[in-house]
């Protein structure tokens, strides 16, 4: 099965059972891509942060979408479901020790509400432009030699998962948090490897402490 995902969140479907390489480069894509991509079945199901939304979390796809020419027609595939896995708290990541705290994050139109809510607290960014931008790898690179910290799912450094889990860990203050998506095809309930993996994540959220969604 092909479970996508940015950069940032990739170390949270480590270990899933049953995932296969990802069909094209990790990367980070607006939300409504995720969306399209999963409707047009190149991947079988996409992880999908709020800080890839432009507003605060909602529906990725609303009531009554439409496309370019109007309403979508009955032969245009379906959109996925979206399950949502609750709210999720961000740490922020330290390759080292460094007296000011600078967040390298993608460009704004990658992910806008991560720019927003780095924004709204404050906080320093640099910016990873071209196909840096997509490469955890070289995010470590620069980490390390620019001691730039990066926004990161608490469960990869609790748990060391993925790459950015090996990482030093600060918590934010005030905290910073996200809402993740798992967005599925509509017959996602008769695969029983995608519903082992949506109950795998939301395992994940309630190790956290958090709360899930219904």
């Amino acid at each position: 099965m092909g479970l996508a995902s940015d950069p940032l969140h990739q170390g949270l479907l480590e270990g899933l059972a049953g995932l296969l390489p990802m069909p094209m480069p990790m990367q980070f894509r607006p939300a409504s891509q995720w969306d399209h991509l999963v409707r047009e079945a190149v991947v079988d199901a996409a992880l999908v942060s709020s800080l890839e939304l432009e507003a605060p979390p909602s529906a990725i796809h609303p009531p009554g979408e439409r496309n370019g020419d109007g309403w979508l027609e009955d032969t245009d595939p379906p959109p996925p479901d979206q399950v949502h896995l609750g709210q999720w708290p961000l740490a922020l990541a330290l390759a080292r020790a460094t007296h000011r705290l600078e967040v390298l994050a993608p460009a704004a139109a990658l992910a806008p509400g991560l720019r927003t809510l780095l924004e709204n607290r404050g906080l320093p960014l640099a910016t990873a432009a071209g196909a840096g931008a997509h490469d955890p790898m070289a995010w470590l690179a620069r980490m390390a030699s620019c001691g730039l910290a990066a926004p990161v799912p608490a469960q990869l450094l609790d748990q060391q998962l993925g790459l950015f889990g090996q990482l030093e860990r600060q918590k934010p203050d005030p905290p910073l948090g996200e809402h993740l998506w798992l967005l599925l095809p509509g017959d996602w309930r008769r695969v029983p490897l995608l519903q082992r993996t949506v109950a795998d994540l939301r395992q994940l959220a309630q190790e956290a402490g958090l709360q899930r969604a219904c």
